[in-house]
């Protein structure tokens, strides 16, 4: 048995049950087989063919295609281009399969780990967040203050902030007030 009729077999017969991926794989149609919006076929070499062009039909592209969790062994990095540009084409992570519909996102391994990466645009414009600013795992690192002059210009912000309707610094205001008595900055 060829590599493309192992996959496409079970969606014919209707198989929803065998690990096949039915929110972003190829589906059983009035039109026939389809990914996403477009027309899906296998010709007996394997390869794929969507919208008139044919794609080499690798085992891992197939397991893109066909599988809710793909064996990520079989896959190599041009099966995910070629994966990622069938999307594009066929918008088959998309609501409706429509261009412009949501992307169908859940919790799936599927999701997380393949459609995600490969459908997020990676946005570089402007400067970098400081690496002080982004979110990480590990545990919370509290910064201790070394400079008064910091503490100060720190609560100036805050008092600004509060004075501008801003009720949330209330706690970090009396701990830096409180540091700076300790400090003997403020003699109260």
């Amino acid at each position: 048995m060829n590599t493309g009729l192992r996959y496409v077999e079970p969606v014919l017969r209707g198989h929803n049950d065998s690990g096949m991926n039915r929110v972003y794989g190829a589906y059983l149609d009035k039109d026939g087989l389809m990914l996403g919006s477009k027309r899906f076929d296998v010709d007996n070499e394997d390869n794929i063919i969507i919208d008139g062009v044919r794609h080499a039909g690798t085992p891992g592209l197939y397991e893109l295609i066909f599988k809710r969790i793909p064996d990520d062994t079989l896959q190599t990095e041009q099966d995910m281009r070629v994966y990622k540009s069938l999307l594009q084409a066929t918008n088959a992570h998309r609501h409706k399969h429509h261009p412009l519909g949501r992307v169908l996102a859940n919790r799936g391994y599927k999701y997380r780990n393949i459609i995600k990466p490969l459908a997020t645009p990676k946005k570089k414009s402007g400067k970098e967040v400081p690496h002080a600013m982004t979110l990480n795992d590990g545990a919370i690192e509290y910064v201790h203050w070394d400079d008064p002059n910091e503490l100060v210009d720190r609560l100036r912000l805050l008092d600004a902030s509060h004075r501008a309707g801003n009720a949330a610094h209330g706690n970090e205001m009396l701990s830096i007030i409180e540091e700076l008595r300790e400090a003997g900055v403020i003699i109260n």
